[in-house]
């Protein structure tokens, strides 16, 4: 008689048969045709905030320079600058770099600007990912 929790497995196939049998979990797993080129990379790290995951629609580069430019006095380059910059940052840099930017007089801080508006349009365009109240906290 079986212990308990444990299963009995009976795998029926074709004496010869090309064919492999997986008895266990399949995640992370790769399954390919003989001959084909599997490469594989880690997906990246989840971050770990309560919020819902949300779809970002893709916003056009010249969009996203036009609404970004009032917030940079203007100044396009700093704009591409800026945001050549903050590809791939994780989000507690991003907010050192756009502190270190108001200091610096690169980003502007006319009405408070940068804590809703530049926010809004960075968590729009898919570059920052944590909430409102996560930037407000790390942008003085």
């Amino acid at each position: 008689m079986e212990e308990e929790g444990q299963k009995h497995i009976e795998n029926h196939f074709e004496a010869g048969s090309n064919c492999q049998v997986f008895n266990g979990p399949i995640s992370g797993c790769v399954f390919a045709m003989p001959g084909a080129t599997v490469t594989q990379q880690a997906s990246p790290p989840k971050e770990n905030n309560d919020e819902e995951v949300e779809y970002v629609a893709p916003v056009k580069e010249e969009e996203l320079l036009e609404r970004l430019k009032p917030l940079f006095f203007n100044n396009e380059d700093d704009v591409r600058l800026f945001l050549k910059e903050i590809a791939g940052m994780p989000p507690n840099d991003i907010t050192d770099l756009v502190n270190r930017w108001v200091q610096d007089k690169r980003i502007s801080d006319y009405g408070n600007s940068r804590k809703g508006v530049l926010w809004e349009i960075l968590k729009g365009a898919g570059l920052y990912t944590r909430s409102r109240q996560n930037w407000n906290r790390r942008v003085y």
